[in-house]
């Protein structure tokens, strides 16, 4: 087994990084250091695209999707030689405008690559937007308002439309977007796998996540993403994640199993408990210990690298985030560290995205960590984790 240096931050970093122990690399992860550190700039900085660019690109319909504290960026997959990776671009964020990372063609080839200032950085290659993006159901809903494509075989819908219950009173998270729509609510499973049916003849090696906000119920809606998986399985086969919060009790997550669930992401966000309690303060009475114990039920239901959690970088000390994924390894699932993304309409829209150096911080031992636990994304069978285009494990 041979050592790679860890990454490198963009500046002169004011912490040494130690080295990270990695068998077959190309094999098990094909990011490599320069990948790693284009998605930290990217994540903590965005990605400015030119107009002229941005019409070749974009669709009218991807950016009215909002995933909590993540957006909907642009999904590209990056180049460096014999390596890539997957990255979801912050784009028409306000932060991005001070952004020094451009988009550009590329001349020779007719692609595209990532600058910083006049420096290449990596090429870039935007996932197509499907062409059942331009189709819609039997009942006139355009398919990318039902089911939103990310990148290469990753689907998500929000099964639960009606925004998340902690979005009353003083309950909300301050980071997230989520969009309440009070017209309606349980998103109709017909609608979901006639657009499934149609995306897996575009893709037959399609995959598909089941999101929505959290319910109060001690299920936290088990019972009915249960219901849908087992109805969605009986008309077509591909694998399913569930992004949700902890039920009260691991039977919840037995029938999720048994209703054919393939992988499950139950997102820890932060850890230390003053900051939880003051930016979720509804979901903070959920606690880190019922998380982690979930989680680890999980591994043991689902199996190796089908249960992972989201914990977000920014929002708190580096040595919580770093805790948080330390954790979330311990009990054998998969950490995704995101970069808060500051978004319009939030407490937190005026809050700047964490530093590249404390950015490739955390990546770096999660990179560490994960190789040392034999955690790999790319096992997953669906999800955020076989995705990486949010974080940098893959």
């Amino acid at each position: 087994m041979r050592s790679l240096p860890l990454f490198s931050a963009p500046s002169t970093p004011t912490h040494s990084l130690p080295t990270l122990p990695v068998a077959a690399p190309q094999a098990r992860r094909p990011i490599n250091e320069n990948l790693m550190l284009a998605k930290a700039r990217i994540f903590a900085q965005g990605l400015q695209i030119a107009p002229d660019i941005w019409a070749e690109l974009t669709d009218e319909n991807h950016y009215l999707h909002k995933r909590a504290g993540l957006s909907q960026g642009r999904f590209f997959r990056l180049h460096d030689g014999q390596s890539h990776t997957a990255v979801n671009a912050p784009v028409l964020e306000p932060f991005v405008q001070n952004s020094p990372l451009h988009l550009e063609r590329e001349r020779e080839n007719g692609g595209y690559a990532v600058y910083h200032g006049s420096d290449r950085m990596v090429g870039a290659t935007p996932f197509a937007w499907p062409q059942w993006y331009n189709r819609t159901t039997s009942n006139g809903t355009p398919m990318s308002m039902v089911v939103s494509a990310h990148c290469d075989t990753s689907l998500y819908t929000a099964i639960y439309q009606g925004g998340c219950d902690y979005w009353q009173g003083d309950q909300m998270c301050q980071f997230c977007a989520m969009k309440i729509d009070q017209k309606a609510k349980w998103r109709p499973i017909e609608s979901i796998i006639e657009v499934v049916k149609v995306a897996l003849q575009e893709n037959p090696a399609a995959e598909i996540s089941f999101g929505g906000g959290t319910r109060l119920a001690p299920d936290k809606s088990a019972r009915h993403k249960a219901d849908a998986i087992a109805e969605l399985k009986r008309h077509v086969d591909l694998p399913v994640c569930v992004e949700m919060a902890p039920p009260d009790t691991d039977d919840w997550l037995d029938r999720l199993k048994d209703a054919g669930l393939n992988s499950i992401l139950l997102n820890i966000e932060l850890w230390d408990e003053d900051i939880r309690r003051r930016l979720m303060p509804g979901k903070s009475a959920i606690t880190r210990d019922r998380y982690l114990s979930a989680l680890a039920h999980s591994v043991k239901i689902f199996g190796p690298h089908q249960a992972s959690s989201q914990i977000i970088i920014g929002l708190e000390p580096l040595q919580d985030t770093l805790a948080a994924v330390r954790a979330v390894v311990d009990v054998g699932a998969i950490p995704l560290p995101v970069v808060f993304r500051p978004l319009p309409g939030t407490p937190l829209e005026t809050t700047p995205p964490p530093s590249v150096d404390d950015v490739m911080v955390v990546f770096s031992k999660t990179y560490q960590w994960m190789g040392e636990a034999q955690l790999a994304g790319q096992h997953a069978q669906s999800g955020c984790a076989l995705c990486g285009a949010c974080s940098a494990h893959r």
